[in-house]
C-alpha cells in the first residue's frame, strides 16, 4: 500500500498551448500484491487539468496492472487503465489495455515497448509506444 503525491509546476507558453498554465498536483493511492512470479497492483488517484472552461478541472484516473516475471529483470505487463474524460460534455472514460515489455539494464536503467489498444470510441484507437526510465 502507498500512496503518490506529486506536482507539476508551470514551464511551458500557455498561450501557445504547451502548458496548463497552473501547477498540476496529483495524488494515488497504490495497492500490490507479489507472488512469485507475478505481481498485481491498483492505483486510483486525481490529478488538476489544464485551465480552460469547458474542460473538468479534475480528473479521476483508475488501473490494475499485472506484471510477469518472465525472467530476472525481463518483465513483461498487461495494464489496463481508464482516465476521465477531460471534456465536461462527455461522460464515457477513455479505458484502454497496455501489453508490453520492460528490460532492466545497469546501471539503474529500464527500457520499455509496449501496444496500447483503446477498449471503447473515446481513447485512442492504437498506440506503439517506448520509453526509458532511469533510477538513482
Amino acid at each position: 500500500m502507498g500512496i503518490k503525491v506529486g506536482t507539476g509546476v508551470a514551464s511551458g507558453n500557455f498561450a501557445r498551448g504547451l502548458d496548463s498554465g497552473q501547477s498540476t498536483p496529483r495524488a494515488y493511492l497504490l495497492g500490490g500484491q507479489k507472488a512469485d512470479p507475478f505481481e498485481l497492483y491498483a492505483n486510483v488517484g486525481t490529478t488538476r487539468n489544464a485551465n480552460v472552461p469547458e474542460a473538468r478541472e479534475w480528473l479521476g484516473y483508475i488501473s490494475a496492472l499485472t506484471l510477469w516475471n518472465v525472467r530476472t529483470g525481463s518483465p513483461a505487463r498487461l495494464d489496463l487503465a481508464a482516465d476521465q474524460n477531460p471534456l465536461r460534455n462527455s461522460s464515457q472514460w477513455p479505458a484502454a489495455a497496455l501489453i508490453g515489455a520492460i528490460w532492466t539494464l545497469p546501471p539503474g536503467w529500464d527500457l520499455d515497448a509496449g501496444y496500447q489498444r483503446g477498449l471503447n470510441h473515446s481513447a485512442p484507437r492504437s498506440q506503439f509506444l517506448l520509453g526509458a526510465t532511469m533510477r538513482w
